[in-house]
C-alpha cells in the first residue's frame, strides 16, 4: 500500500489530506474509481477507522481520498468537501467518485449528493454512523440532506447508536426516494461503529463498503 501526503488549496487555507492506493494500478477493476471520505465532528484523517478503511478500499483496487477539515461548521464542511472533489476530479484526474464519512461526515457527504447529483459528479455516497438525532433525543431529526437524493446511497449504523434510534431509521430510511438505497445495521455497535472486537467489525464495514461501491461503479 502507498501513502503519499498532499495539501489541497481552499482559498487562502489548505486542506490536509492523504491518498492511498494499491502498488499495482490494475488491482482488481477499481483503479479508475475514487472514494473520497472524512471523519466526524471530532477526530481528524488519521484516525483508526478512517486509516483501516482506506487500507481496506486500497486492497481492493480503490484510491482513498482522505482529508481533516475542522472546526465542525456544517457549511464550512461542505465547502471544504466540495473543494476536495473539484480537485480531486480536475487536478488529480478522479474519473470516477463516490464520497463518504462517518457521524458528521457522513451528513456533510449527503447533503453535497443532493446539491450535486444533477450534473453527475458523484456515483453514490455512503454515510457511516449517520447522526439521525443528538443522543437518546428523538427530536429534531437531521434528515433534510437524505430526502433530495437520488443518486446510489448506503447508510451503516451501530445497533446500539445513541444517535440513531433503529425504529426511526428504517421508518426514515424506507420514505427516501432514490431507488438504489441499502441500510446496514452492525450488531451491538455504538456510535463509533465499536463493539467488543474493532479488527472484526472493521473487516465487516470495510468488506460491506467494498462490495457497494464496486456495486455503484
Amino acid at each position: 500500500m502507498v501513502e503519499n501526503s498532499l495539501d489541497i488549496p481552499f482559498g487562502e487555507k489548505r486542506i490536509p489530506a492523504i491518498i492511498t492506493s494499491h502498488h499495482s494500478s490494475n488491482k482488481d477493476n477499481n483503479e479508475n474509481a475514487w472514494v473520497i471520505l472524512t471523519h466526524g465532528a471530532g477526530g481528524d484523517m488519521n484516525t483508526k477507522q478512517l486509516y483501516t478503511l482506506s487500507q481496506h478500499f486500497a486492497s481492493s483496487g480503490f484510491t482513498v481520498l482522505r482529508f481533516t477539515c475542522k472546526p465542525p461548521n456544517f457549511k464550512y464542511r461542505v465547502k471544504v468537501f466540495t473543494q476536495v472533489i473539484e480537485y480531486a476530479r480536475t487536478t488529480l484526474k478522479a474519473s470516477r467518485v463516490i464520497i463518504g464519512g462517518r457521524s458528521m461526515g457522513g451528513r456533510v457527504a449527503a447533503e453535497i449528493a443532493c446539491q450535486s447529483q444533477s450534473d453527475s459528479v458523484i456515483d453514490g455516497v455512503f454515510c457511516l454512523s449517520y447522526p439521525l438525532h443528538k443522543s437518546n433525543d428523538h427530536n429534531n431529526l437531521r434528515t433534510s440532506h437524505l430526502k433530495g437524493i437520488e443518486i446510489p446511497i448506503l447508510i451503516v449504523n451501530g445497533t446500539k447508536d445513541t444517535m440513531c434510534d433503529m425504529n426511526l431509521m428504517n421508518e426514515q430510511f424506507n420514505l427516501l426516494p432514490c431507488i438504489s438505497k441499502t441500510l446496514n445495521w452492525i450488531e451491538n455497535a455504538d456510535h463509533s461503529l465499536e463493539n467488543k472486537n474493532f479488527e472484526q467489525t472493521m473487516k465487516e464495514v470495510g468488506q460491506m463498503l467494498v462490495n457497494w461501491c464496486s456495486s455503484v461503479i
